[in-house]
């Protein structure tokens, strides 16, 4: 890989596993980001893992630490937990 894409193979791999994880974040609704992060994440880590093999790595850990919604759905996300 380091001979295909010399000293630019980090940004390459970082868009890489952006795209990844941004096509399986559409997949689920914004509560699931909170009330079922581990299924988040775990699908999110599993398409990464398939896109990066094309790139000769392997994933080996995926932590899900920051996730940025909308401050419409956040707002309401937030109200619902303290409720509950």
């Amino acid at each position: 890989m380091y001979r295909m894409c010399q000293n630019d193979y980090e940004s390459i791999y970082a868009k890489l596993a952006r795209n990844a994880v941004l096509q399986i974040a559409g997949d689920f609704e914004a509560p699931a980001y909170w009330l079922n992060r581990t299924q988040v994440g775990d699908a999110m880590k599993q398409n990464l893992r398939v896109e990066l093999v094309r790139a000769y790595t392997d994933v080996t850990g995926f932590m899900l630490l920051k996730i940025d919604l909308p401050d419409v759905y956040e707002g309401a996300i937030v109200t619902t937990e303290v409720t509950n």
